[in-house]
């Protein structure tokens, strides 16, 4: 005979149906009571939601140790605008899973009209408006929703899962969308939302939580938040078209893994770090409204000091490709940076770039192109180091240095100044004293645009004029259309071993009796006190020659006494 269902639910082990407590699953009947009751009764047990079926929920809580396998629809009663649709204090080892979705009902995807200062008369795709729609009032700084025949100001925290003050929880496999924030979209989680700090006493009361492999997007406010938690963990999830909010974040917490995570189309940065001692790796960042990926902010909350981005590729995005502030010694290592910047002519942004409160980031192996302004922008901070990087091919710069000290090695620059404007150079620094190393700047194109192999300027800051020191090292700068380098105010640049030109960086030349100067062409001439003369033979020895005058990139020029006879020397420059 076969099992009863009442039989069924007593076999140690055996998943518990939410259809077995009353639920019924048409989307219509109000599931609440029975699903409650089916994971109260569970006692850990997985509670089943069958596919093909869809639950219409207001809110339900789950407890320590529950497990949840969510094949079919939970689709979130509209009827409750102020909890999350699931949600847990103080719990651990809780499991969400299943191949199903939860859905807040907002139907955020066409629903949403964006941000006006007047009330929309149409949808944004110029078709009629529908009860439900929403946007963003900014002359009153409000949400607004359409009744069907009028606008009206409206107040929703309706998060799809919220876990306040949670242990080894781990949400899996399922997909969240249509949740709405309109307090706070851009801080809080709209669709998922684990958080360690719910009474805002600074604490971080949430440990090792994880969502892997989560789809979150058409939310208003960010698809995913792990606020203030230890050891955060979000593994190849995909959060996209978010508004209002970040695809993934992790704030106010210590050590958040992002792994291999797709972000793409978030209003805000797609994904973005503000816990120390982090690890991005391989992300996947495009379209993002700000930055693709986000280390960090100006407030000692948001601090990602100590954060190690390796490989993945962060494009198209409307602000930075990856942007850091407030955080020291982040390092980045393989990320391709392509195409970013594209907000509208005179803000264009940049492919890299360091904000306010970042000291010694170091940036390893990146390629940097396409970038709508430079490709790498070092805007505050010491201590940065750039090594084995290409930057080319960006509109402006190929690296923009405005910082105290920077060291540069073995990068490839080259092909920069897309837009063809005046006085652009393949490395421009500002301010600070700047070292580069080994690296070779260049312009190889059949009609070229950049400028400049290197600009040693000056800027003014808080009224105060500080110039740029920069101390070239065994470097090349090849085929720039004016000159290698140039110098703008109370810039400087020293040479040392660095070709300019390709005739060889040694020669021989012989000085006539009875003159007293000899001008030698040579195109890597740079500083008259980086030429070294070897006299030859006694002659050259009594001329007391010394190097003078030099035209960077042209020739310098040689005095000597006119004593003597001829007098025959080999020169050396370092």
């Amino acid at each position: 005979m076969a099992l009863t269902k009442a039989r069924n639910r007593m076999i140690e082990g055996a998943h518990i149906n939410v259809l077995d407590f009353g639920a019924v699953g048409d989307g219509v009947t109000d599931d609440t009571v029975a699903v409650q009751a089916a994971i109260t009764a569970s006692n850990g047990k997985p509670v089943v939601f069958n596919a093909g079926k869809t639950f219409l929920c207001g809110t339900f809580s789950v407890p320590s140790n529950a497990h949840l396998i969510i094949n079919g629809t939970i689709k979130a009663s509209l009827t409750v605008i102020d909890t999350p649709l699931i949600t847990g204090a103080n719990i651990s080892n809780v499991i969400i899973e299943g191949t199903g979705n939860l859905d807040g009902g907002y139907n955020i995807a066409v629903g949403y009209q964006g941000r006006s200062a007047t009330e929309p008369t149409t949808r944004t795709d110029s078709s009629a408006l529908q009860a439900g729609d929403t946007f963003y009032d900014t002359a009153v700084s409000k949400f607004k929703q359409y009744s069907g025949s009028a606008w009206a100001i409206i107040t929703i925290s309706r998060t799809g899962i919220k876990l306040n003050k949670s242990t080894d929880c781990l949400i899996q496999e399922i997909s969240v969308a249509n949740f709405m924030l309109t307090e706070s979209p851009g801080t809080d989680g709209a669709g998922i939302w684990l958080e360690g700090d719910p009474d805002g006493t600074s604490a971080v009361d949430s440990a090792r939580n994880s969502c892997v492999n989560v789809t979150s997007y058409s939310n208003i406010g960010n698809g995913i938040v792990f606020g203030a938690n230890l050891d955060s963990i979000s593994d190849r999830c995909y959060a996209y078209d978010n508004f209002w909010g970040s695809g993934v974040a992790h704030t106010r917490g210590l050590r958040a893994t992002s792994t291999s995570d797709r972000l793409s189309g978030n209003e805000f940065s797609n994904l973005t770090i503000n816990c120390e001692d982090s690890q991005v790796v391989t992300p996947n960042s495009r379209n993002s409204g700000y930055s693709g990926i986000n280390i960090g902010h100006d407030s000692a909350a948001s601090d990602a000091s100590r954060t190690l981005v390796i490989g993945g590729v962060s494009e198209n995005n409307n602000f930075e490709g990856i942007s850091v502030a407030g955080s020291d010694d982040v390092t980045v290592f393989g990320t391709y940076c392509n195409n970013n910047g594209a907000n509208s002519g005179a803000n264009d942004r940049y492919g890299v770039r360091t904000l306010s409160g970042c000291n010694r980031l170091h940036l390893i192996g990146l390629k940097i192109t396409a970038s709508k302004n430079s490709g790498i922008y070092l805007q505050y901070g010491s201590g940065h180091r750039i090594e084995s990087c290409k930057s080319y091919a960006n509109d402006r710069t190929g690296m923009l240095l405005v910082v105290t000290e920077c060291n540069i090695s073995d990068c490839e620059i080259f092909n920069n100044n897309q837009l063809g404007g005046a006085n652009r150079a393949g490395l421009q620094a500002d301010t600070g004293n700047v070292t580069v190393t080994d690296c070779h700047i260049y312009d190889d194109q059949a009609s070229p645009t950049q400028s400049y192999g290197v600009l040693a300027a000056e800027k003014t800051i808080g009224g105060v004029v500080k110039r740029a020191v920069v101390r070239l090292v065994g470097c090349t700068l090849l085929n720039n259309i004016i000159s290698p380098t140039t110098l703008s105010g109370t810039g400087v640049a020293r040479y040392y071993q660095t070709r300019i030109g390709t005739d060889p960086m040694s020669g021989s030349f012989q000085v006539i009796s009875g003159s007293t100067s000899i001008v030698i062409a040579n195109d890597n001439a740079s500083d008259a006190s980086r030429i070294v003369l070897i006299p030859r033979d006694g002659q050259a020895a009594a001329k007391n020659a010394f190097p003078v005058s030099v035209v960077i990139g042209a020739s310098f020029g040689v005095n000597h006494n006119a004593a003597g006879g001829n007098g025959n020397f080999n020169y050396l420059i370092m």
